[in-house]
């Protein structure tokens, strides 16, 4: 028996947070009103694998990785709105991501055919500042009075068990049936994100459920059949459960033609599932806004809550792709429609299902209640593209594109998110020797348009938000694109260099204070860089 090991290398990222005033036009540096830029991170990674090889059939790994993510703070906020407090934490790591998982892999190749079984333990802690439900406003780090930041944990654990078999054989024609099975339990340890105001216990029960869970199975079999040297089906049949939204059954059919020895036509159909997250199906979860957040039917000034939905049925879509493939002698071509139809659409709820007091305060018109529902459907459309160009041995030309038919709540009419119409991918490798490689990168964005129905009352123009922070501006963000170039060296087969520039030309964008704008993110200006990956 040979036990091979292999060390994954250790990672480190570290980079600064924007300016809290990078997107601050007016030029008032004494302003608490902020449109934040990017958060900066301390990342490190650690992992390793350890291998047993039992037989020459049969093999068994065991994999742990860790990781822990800071953040440095830059100054965001819920509505752009900073407090003194707030303001004297830029820099300052006011959340810790903590990754820790394990897996234990058996693989074996037998007379019959292949298997696979997994198991894995995944623990994900998001140690974040303790943030207020309301005042302040709600969502900010709150000031408790202490010398340093007043930490709060949420802890998911998630443990997964699965396994598959590939099983070859013929039947008139030949066949490779893959039959598997999934079992995962999810469970979250969330006291501060769980917490409620007091409600009226005659509509909900006061007490709040800390650690809500969600238990789920699947199994799913496909056979890869075919019929023809050229022509090959994959017919497929998926069902889900779990303990909250019950079973789903996920049909499908992909299928590939090579027309040519050159050519390709492939396609399919196939039914997608998603059920909703532990938030959105907890009852105990619970959002409060002050009034900028509630959705248009909540009235003039009055402020709302968000309330989780045991009762949420699945999100479902019918997926479909087409297209075709050219390759020849490193020369890649190939064009691709997708549209996925999605119903049942998981968003938060439009319609008050009662308006009442908190039990907090006697706010005049009480506060409306809504919940997270399914009344929505949507549209996803477009076409997807690669095209490969090999020079010669030392140079390749290689790009691909996605161009937006659609991307749009289908009741709204808005966009599902502010995302470029099309988008350009370019990469020139050159490989002078076996040490060195270069690449030069281009990224073009197509326009981005913003949503043009209000979601909320500020939006809608009722209600008394700040100052240009009324309505819909309608900006959209015109093309643009980004250069980039790194070089690398491989010192031996343990250790690898690696430098470049980003954003060569220093293009920037810079997000907007409005509401209904496509200027929602920051475009980072020129940076050098350099990492170095040491494995053994």
């Amino acid at each position: 028996m040979s036990r091979p090991q292999t060390c994954k290398p250790s990672r480190g990222d570290s980079t600064d947070a924007d300016s809290p005033y990078i997107n601050q036009r007016s030029g008032d540096k004494g302003s608490k009103s902020l449109v934040a830029g990017q958060e900066g991170l301390l990342n490190k990674d650690v992992g390793g694998r350890l291998a047993w090889r039992l037989s020459p059939a049969q093999t068994l790994t065991l994999d742990a990785t860790y990781s822990r993510q800071g953040n440095r703070y830059n100054g965001d906020g819920p509505n752009n709105v900073q407090t003194d407090y707030t303001q004297s934490l830029y820099g300052k790591e006011t959340r810790r991501v903590y990754r820790q998982s394990f897996a234990l892999t058996h693989e074996g190749a037998w007379d019959w055919g292949d298997s696979k079984l997994v198991a894995q333990y995944d623990k994900t802690t998001n140690s974040h500042c303790s943030e207020a439900l309301a005042g302040g406003p709600e969502g900010l780090c709150q000031d408790l009075g202490t010398k340093d930041i007043t930490y709060a944990d949420s802890v998911l654990t998630t443990k997964r068990l699965a396994g598959e078999v590939h099983i070859p054989f013929s039947v008139w024609v030949p066949h490779v049936l893959t039959m598997g099975a999934e079992y995962q339990h999810d469970k979250l340890n969330d006291p501060d994100g769980l917490r409620r105001i007091p409600m009226p216990n005659a509509v909900y029960p006061a007490a709040a459920n800390h650690t809500p869970s969600l238990s789920s199975w699947a199994g799913y079999v496909e056979d890869n059949i075919s019929l023809t040297e050229q022509l090959k089906v994959v017919p497929m049949l998926r069902y889900d459960h779990n303990n909250k939204t019950g079973g789903n059954v996920s049909p499908g059919i992909n299928m590939s033609w090579q027309l040519h020895p050159n050519w390709l036509l492939k396609g399919g159909i196939a039914r997608a599932y998603k059920v909703p997250n532990l938030y959105q199906s907890t009852d105990s979860y619970m959002l409060y806004s002050k009034g900028n957040g509630c959705a248009v039917s909540s009235g003039s000034g009055r402020g709302c809550y968000l309330i989780g939905n045991s009762k949420l049925k699945p999100e479902t879509s019918v997926n479909k792709e087409i297209g075709f493939e050219f390759s020849k002698n490193g020369y890649l071509a190939s064009l691709a429609y997708f549209r996925n139809d999605y119903k049942n659409k998981i968003e938060a709820g439009r319609q008050i299902i009662f308006t009442g007091s908190s039990g907090i305060s006697a706010r005049p018109g009480g506060y409306d209640y809504f919940e997270w529902t399914n009344t929505r459907k949507a549209l996803v459309e477009g076409l997807e593209g690669n095209f490969t160009l090999p020079f010669s041995k030392q140079w390749k030309w290689v790009n691909n594109f996605t161009y937006m038919f659609n991307s749009k709540n289908k009741e709204t009419g808005n966009p599902l998110s502010i995302i470029p119409k099309y988008t350009i991918n370019s990469s020139l490798a050159w490989a002078p020797t076996e040490k060195w490689d270069t690449l030069l990168t281009y990224t073009y964005y197509g326009r981005q348009k913003p949503r043009t129905v209000p979601v909320n009352p500020v939006e809608a123009g009722i209600g008394n938000g700040g100052q240009g922070t009324v309505g819909l501006s309608g900006e959209e963000m015109g093309s643009y694109g980004i250069w980039g170039i790194s070089a690398g060296y491989a010192v031996n087969k343990n250790i690898n260099v690696r430098a470049g520039m980003s954003n060569i030309f220093n293009k920037r964008i810079y997000a907007s204070t409005l509401r209904g704008t496509a200027y929602t993110y920051n475009e980072r200006g020129r940076a050098v860089w350099g990492n170095m990956k040491v494995s053994f």
